[in-house]
């Protein structure tokens, strides 16, 4: 809703709000409803957290007479709303074009007939700045987006699908809420293409043959296939062959050990350089814990028994042999 002036004109603020028609309440996610009674009359309200400010319709002031006031500023309002149809109109107008297998080309003239006023108008202003060369029907989609989609809008509908649960939806009804709100949130759904291996031509023609002496010409491969067992990683080219009984048949040559191999070098690659610059210098390193500041090594001779002690530890020990009490020992 906009309403310009020319007095006022150079004093619009923008707002926000959910002015939506009461048929369209049931179809439009997270609207909050309510009965109110205004002069004696049952009102539906819409409750909207996110609004700037509060409405009333104009048909209601009329009929009830109300007094109105003019603004200090012309507030200038925009529908959320817009954005869910804007969002569904290029995705089933992509859908359609897809299901008529329609050139680029000729989507991007179909999409431009069915614009309308404001939307004819926006798509004029902007190819009149552009060169010709890049008006194509991705830029209509990309620029489109930017124009009546807003980043807010895809955040939200991002964040709707991490949060979604099943609770009290069937299978059915969950793979299609799903498969809605995915197409928002594509960098967490693991798409046909990024589960892919690249499929590369081989430089000749390969004879495959069987134990039996049937044979088949094969000039397909992919390269570098990640073969994981046990925590090891093998890099191997595998040639394209139709066959249903396995998966893949690897061959029994001892392959050179890379180190493209180990997991942790491919997943930290810029850690690990294919060749070393030098060995590092050699340097002397001096270690010591110092315990107690300005102490010195403590250093104690080896202890060395007096002769006259000797001859009396001799004559102990010679005593107790004598009674028993110890054995000589003898060295093997």
């Amino acid at each position: 809703m906009e309403n310009d002036s020319t007095v006022k004109s150079e004093a619009r603020t923008p707002a926000r709000t959910y002015a939506i028609p009461a048929r369209e309440d049931a179809t439009v996610p997270d609207v909050i409803t309510g009965t109110f009674s205004l002069l004696d009359t049952d009102i539906t309200a819409l409750i909207d957290p996110g609004s700037t400010h509060s409405y009333i319709c104009t048909n209601l002031v009329s009929n009830k007479n109300l007094s109105v006031e003019s603004t200090k500023f012309v507030v200038k309002v925009s529908n959320p709303v817009g954005q869910y149809r804007a969002n569904f109109w290029l995705e089933n107008t992509i859908w359609v074009f897809d299901e008529l297998s329609c050139m680029p080309s000729e989507c991007l003239k179909c999409v431009i007939s069915l614009l309308r006023d404001t939307a004819y108008q926006w798509w004029n202003t902007l190819v009149s700045v552009v060169l010709i060369e890049r008006i194509t029907w991705e830029f209509f989609q990309t620029e489109f987006r930017k124009k009546y989609i807003s980043q807010r809008f895809l955040d939200q509908k991002n964040k709707e699908f991490l949060e979604l649960k099943q609770v009290h939806m069937t299978v059915t009804e969950y793979e299609r809420e799903f498969a809605r709100l995915s197409k928002y949130a594509r960098e967490y759904v693991s798409t046909k293409k990024n589960r892919s291996f690249p499929v590369e031509s081989t430089e000749f023609m390969i004879k495959v043959s069987n134990p039996l002496g049937k044979y088949v010409l094969v000039d397909k491969v992919c390269k570098n296939c990640p073969l994981m067992t046990q925590g090891y990683c093998f890099l191997r080219d595998l040639m394209l062959l139709p066959f249903d009984e396995f998966d893949v048949i690897l061959d029994t040559k001892v392959s050179e050990w890379k180190i493209e191999s180990v997991p942790v070098v491919c997943e930290y690659s810029d850690e690990f350089p294919e060749e070393l610059t030098g060995l590092p210098p050699i340097r002397e390193v001096e270690f010591f814990i110092e315990l107690v500041p300005g102490t010195s090594p403590i250093s104690i001779a080896s202890y060395r028994m007096a002769p006259t002690e000797l001859k009396e530890l001799k004559s102990q020990l010679q005593e107790l042999t004598d009674r028993g009490f110890a054995r000589p020992s003898f060295s093997p």
